[in-house]
């Protein structure tokens, strides 16, 4: 008898250490892409106040930590690539079994789409880290309805992705063995200004359809939220968008007429972004400078017409305090990582940031209208009268931005010499007709070079608003033209 219990007592240990084996290859070989966006919401016991649902737009176009700092708002972008509104249901269905917020905000991009989801490897990001349950069962048996698609047979690997990343011998790399989450809680920004694509807004009556699977979800998914209770804001997030997709958007306003929820169109709306400045790619996402006019358009309407309190204040939510500490950590060092003028000063828009931009008249960047777009765009509030003259002139161009004193100075440096008191220390401008030039800031020249036959066509320093510390520095110089 105890052979037999000693028998059973191995069989069980030895069972139990191969499905720890097994669990552990299988978090490995796993792509982090969920655990990394989802982690802090599976961390927070408490409940979120918003959430935000929708494609890669919303992943790209609303920051929650934004929110946060401006606002106290405690949301998650949840947001995901490829997802259509279908997709976009059995999402929700499987996170509102672990948070309940006072308000959904949902995008509606791709009213006309007659399929429930765009490729089935995007969905493992928004499936991947959710456990096993009666809604994912039910999520997968609804998007996987089709035994002719060739995603048919493999569907199962929603519940075990074992079968699909098993063979990632050959892919795996140090981030899956240590990896950093998402410290934006869900959001993902993408840095770079694209030229946009040409558009033309249209009339609200000009419509794609009368039905569409995705508009039947976009109902299902109102009536689900009604059902428990739960606010929905319904939104058209800015983009360069064709023809095609805004007579599809249109669609969403019987809608939202029908179930009496408010609807943002912000695409005919056209006035919250510049499309010049705040485009990642020519014709659809938006970069961080036109995710934070969104975000802020946002957070104003959803504190004027909704009950979500601020946050700020209670300690319950402390943890959010420090976690937009490493967020500030997180874009100080993606200023550091810039290469490439335009996308710096486009993310000077931003009011946590002053700046000292220093441009010379012989580097070429003056005559460049993007540059001029892009600096009026990092003032946010002002206007810049010594650009145009300094660009025309030709001379070296100085812009400073004192978000704390909530002050801007600009100046033709060849004909204006000053001295002001800024939140980030003295700046002084030295005579720069004599060719030795200095620009003075706390006693630090900001044009200091190393050889003389070297020339700086730019400098940026960036500091943190509140501090006036240095948090980034931007400089490229070339042979210094006779």
């Amino acid at each position: 008898m105890k052979q037999r219990i000693l028998g059973i007592i191995k069989v069980v240990c030895f069972l139990s250490l191969l499905l720890l084996c097994l669990c552990g290859i299988t978090r490995l070989f796993q792509r982090k892409t969920s655990v990394i966006k989802y982690a802090d919401f599976f961390a927070q016991k408490e409940d979120f106040d918003v959430l935000f649902f929708g494609s890669s737009h919303v992943v790209n176009g609303i920051f929650p930590m934004e929110l946060w700092e401006d606002y106290g708002i405690v949301s998650y972008n949840c947001g995901g690539h490829g997802h259509q509104l279908a997709t976009t249901y059995w999402h929700m269905q499987n996170i509102l079994e672990y948070t309940t917020p006072k308000l959904i905000v949902l995008d509606i991009f791709g009213m006309h789409y007659e399929t429930k989801y765009a490729a089935a490897e995007q969905l493992h990001e928004s499936f991947d880290i959710m456990p096993i349950s009666e809604t994912k069962y039910r999520a997968v048996q609804d998007l996987f309805d089709n035994p002719e698609s060739e995603d048919y047979a493999s569907r199962w690997a929603y519940f075990w992705d074992f079968s699909v990343y098993h063979s990632r011998w050959n892919d795996l790399k140090a981030e899956d063995f240590s990896y950093k989450v998402n410290c934006q809680k869900g959001a993902e920004a993408r840095i770079n200004v694209a030229e946009p694509m040409d558009y033309t807004i249209i009339g609200i009556d000009e419509v794609y359809a009368e039905d569409t699977i995705s508009q039947q979800y976009l109902c299902r998914i109102i009536e689900d939220c009604q059902e428990r209770g739960i606010e929905i804001l319904l939104t058209h997030l800015p983009y360069p968008a064709v023809v095609e997709y805004q007579q599809a958007a249109n669609m969403t306003y019987k809608v939202a007429e029908k179930y009496d929820v408010p609807y943002i169109d912000f695409v005919h709306m056209n006035s919250v972004v510049e499309y010049d400045t705040d485009c990642y790619d020519k014709g659809s996402h938006l970069n961080p400078s036109g995710a934070r006019k969104v975000t802020d358009y946002l957070g104003e309407y959803i504190m004027d017409n909704y009950e979500i309190p601020d946050r700020r204040k209670d300690e319950v939510y402390e943890q959010w305090h420090k976690d937009y500490d490493e967020y500030t950590q997180w874009k100080y060092e993606k200023l550091n990582e810039q290469t490439e003028l335009d996308d710096l000063l486009m993310l000077l828009r931003d009011e946590e940031l002053s700046a000292c931009i220093y441009i010379a008249g012989s580097s070429g960047y003056l005559e460049d209208g993007q540059v001029h777009r892009l600096l009026d765009n990092a003032v946010i509030e002002g206007s810049l009268k010594k650009l145009v003259p300094a660009t025309v002139n030709k001379s070296d161009y100085l812009l400073v931005i004192d978000r704390l004193q909530e002050k801007i100075w600009d100046f033709d440096l060849a004909q204006d010499k000053d001295t002001l008191d800024s939140s980030m220390g003295r700046v002084v401008i030295d005579d720069f007709s004599s060719g030795d030039k200095k620009i003075w800031i706390d006693k630090v020249n900001m044009l200091e070079k190393e050889s003389a036959d070297v020339e700086v066509w730019t400098k940026v320093l960036v500091f943190d608003a509140s501090t006036g510390e240095i948090v980034s520095e931007f400089e490229r110089a070339g042979e210094r033209m006779e």
